[in-house]
């Protein structure tokens, strides 16, 4: 297939250097003017950009460093994950969590998980199929997080509403936590003696305002289904289709009078 430069428009032949970019490609003289080569970060930045951004710089008589880019992106990416790890101790701090012992690589990829809307209510460390997890119930869901040495982020969750009960037991220095959705119960061992009534009441009361919160907003979609009904109710009887007898009995079995 015969290519040619978007910019020059003369022909790319088979063993010509180029830049694919998003919608075209362009020639080594063409993409040379904008300081670029074919570097592994010149060939992301190209496609990752359009023709019309190599034109730009082109004939404002620019060059690009796209090494110094991607290193700027980067650094921006870690500040901006680290600005969320401090919003996630600050959390903490202010549930009062004590104890994630072992669990600073979990801590360290919540800001990957949690959603935007996603409040911690408690945090607690504790063993879950052998293994030490990182323990969070949020105001929708509980997480069990495990980064192992060798694989990724093991995730596992139980949203508030498939929660049926949830208990802790004491031992002399640890505690347990059950916590029973449907016909699976999930046992977490080795929890803070201190921290498993917590993290149970911090469930209990996450799941009774989630629980409120569901309600609420089911009642007002009622009542916002209901407005619309006896809107168009009314329209039915402005424009002749019914009469006001009709409009009158119909009106009385919405509004269940």
């Amino acid at each position: 297939m015969t290519k040619n430069c978007a910019i020059c428009g003369n022909k790319i032949k088979l063993l010509d250097q180029n830049l694919k970019f998003k919608d075209g490609f362009a020639d080594e003289k063409c993409f040379k003017k904008a300081g670029l080569k074919t570097s592994m970060s010149d060939i992301t930045w190209a496609s990752e950009h359009n023709i019309a951004d190599l034109s730009k710089l082109i004939n404002n008589g620019e060059t690009i460093n796209t090494k110094e880019l991607a290193k700027e992106k980067k650094q921006d990416a870690k500040a901006d994950k680290q600005d969320k790890i401090d919003k996630i101790w600050e959390q903490f701090k202010k549930v009062g969590v004590s104890d994630t012992f072992g669990t600073k690589k979990e801590i360290r990829t919540l800001p990957d998980i949690l959603s935007d809307d996603e409040t911690i209510k408690y945090a607690t460390s504790g063993f879950l199929e052998a293994n030490t997890v990182l323990m969070v119930c949020t105001n929708i869901r509980i997480l069990f997080l495990d980064k192992g040495l060798v694989y990724g982020v093991k995730s596992t969750e139980i949203p508030l509403d498939m929660v049926n009960s949830v208990n802790y037991s004491k031992k002399i220095v640890f505690g347990n936590i059950s916590i029973v959705n449907g016909a699976k119960t999930t046992l977490i061992e080795q929890v803070n003696k201190d921290t498993a009534p917590k993290m149970v009441d911090a469930i209990k009361q996450a799941r009774l305002d989630y629980t409120n919160s569901s309600n609420q907003r089911k009642i007002v979609k009622e009542e916002q289904s209901l407005a619309n009904k006896l809107r168009d109710l009314k329209s039915l009887l402005d424009e002749g289709i019914i009469t006001e007898e009709e409009f009158s009995k119909k009106k009385k079995q919405l509004l269940n009078i």
